[in-house]
This record gives C-alpha cells, structure tokens and sequence, in this order.
C-alpha cells in the first residue's frame, strides 16, 4: 500500500492534510458550506 504518507488523518483538518501533501491551497478553498447525506440511494 506503499508509504502510508497519505493514509489517515492524522488529527489534521482536511485543508491541513492536503497542505501536508504539498498542495498550496488558499484559506478560501475550506470556506465552502457542508453537504450533509441525509439519504443514500443504493443502485
């Protein structure tokens, strides 16, 4: 499963994470709203 560098969290937030792999990201790319599931359609 090779190095495990991006497997898991780590207590990081997800724009944390994704700097964490070398991504430069603006703070404005986490101020998008939540998309919450409240049902899953199984095809």
């Amino acid at each position: 499963m090779g190095s495990g560098r991006i497997l898991g969290m780590n207590g990081l937030s997800p724009l944390r994470k994704l700097r964490a792999l070398g991504l430069e990201l603006p703070e404005g790319f986490a101020a998008f709203p939540a998309v919450m599931l409240d049902e899953v359609a199984v095809i």
